[in-house]
């Protein structure tokens, strides 16, 4: 999705939620404006490598550790996540629980 227009014609085909990826990195104002008009209906996809968030099908490096990006997307009005280490994915479930960051530390999500 790259623009509400898209965001809301999918919503009301009867899909329950958007998630939002590369395009949150790289147009947080269309995350703000469709938390705005969506809210609850918003995720945002968070890829990290080793900490830092990977965009572009984990293709592309970012300087932007997740635990930063997580807060900022709060405090833009997402209120949910996918969190999913790519180091890890498809190794053991424990493993990735277990590393992943403390969540707990990004205010105003669930």
């Amino acid at each position: 999705m790259r623009d509400i227009e898209t965001i809301q014609k999918i919503l009301t085909m009867g899909i329950e939620r958007v998630i939002l990826g590369t395009v949150a990195v790289e147009n947080p104002r269309l995350v703000e404006e469709a938390c705005k008009r969506f809210n609850d209906y918003i995720i945002v996809s968070i890829d990290a490598r080793d900490g830092f968030l990977a965009t572009r099908g984990w293709v592309q490096e970012t300087s932007l550790t997740t635990m930063k990006f997580a807060q900022q997307m709060a405090n833009l009005g997402v209120r949910r996540f996918i969190y999913t280490d790519i180091v890890r994915t498809g190794t053991l479930p424990n493993q990735i629980f277990r590393l992943s960051p403390n969540w707990s530390t990004v205010q105003n999500c669930r």
